[in-house]
């Protein structure tokens, strides 16, 4: 059992605009479309670091203005709804979502793979 399994055994549920939906790892056929969408927001960073900014507020609405349509495209397909689910959630809503994928994700990036990523680099 890993420690994603302790914190997250059968998925983190989350309520949407009423629904409830359960956030699991992402599958090996989700990956590169995940992958794409993380390295279109990469990029867009790593332009707007090259421009002398940092992680403010402004840089990261212009990482959403860039990405936003993938991500939401994205999220859609992952949890089985319509685009239009996904642009019409609250603010508060889309960015707990955001959170939850990111935190039962993020362990599995971390250690598997950014550290392919960078032997291959």
């Amino acid at each position: 059992m890993t420690e994603l399994d302790i914190l997250f055994p059968n998925g983190k549920e989350i309520l949407l605009a009423g629904t409830t939906f359960i956030i699991k790892p992402f599958t090996f056929g989700q990956m590169p479309k995940v992958i794409k969408v993380l390295q279109l927001a990469g990029a867009q960073v790593e332009q707007l670091k090259l421009q002398g900014k940092s992680a403010t507020p402004a840089v990261a609405l212009s990482v959403i203005a860039e990405c936003g349509e993938e991500l939401i495209k994205l999220m859609a397909e992952i949890l089985k709804v319509d685009a239009d689910f996904i642009s019409n959630l609250s603010q508060e809503e889309a960015i707990e979502l955001l959170k939850s994928f990111y935190e039962v994700n993020s362990d599995f990036f971390k250690s598997r793979v950014m550290p392919l990523l960078t032997k291959t680099a």
